[in-house]
């Protein structure tokens, strides 16, 4: 028997990051994949917002292998909210 918790309204935070090198995007991945940390981002009232996160998985597009020793682009992730 399984037993699943659903969690409602469950809140997603998107982040794009502009075109980087290899370097900076490995940095990114093992600072965030698969980790909880807390995130610190403006509201569109222009408060700060504090939210204990997760990230599972991370996205990119190789724009090219030669420029800068690789560059990549479309480099996103969600911060899935944890708590409320």
């Amino acid at each position: 028997m399984h037993i699943y918790w659903v969690q409602r309204d469950l809140k997603k935070i998107e982040i794009v990051l502009p075109p980087c090198t290899f370097d900076i995007l490995k940095r990114l991945k093992d600072l965030v994949q698969g980790k909880e940390y807390y995130i610190r981002f403006k509201s569109f009232e222009g408060s700060w917002l504090t939210r204990y996160v997760y990230t599972s998985n991370l996205n990119a597009n190789m724009y090219s292998g030669v420029l800068y020793g690789g560059l990549w682009q479309d480099f996103e992730f969600h911060a899935i909210e944890l708590g409320s």
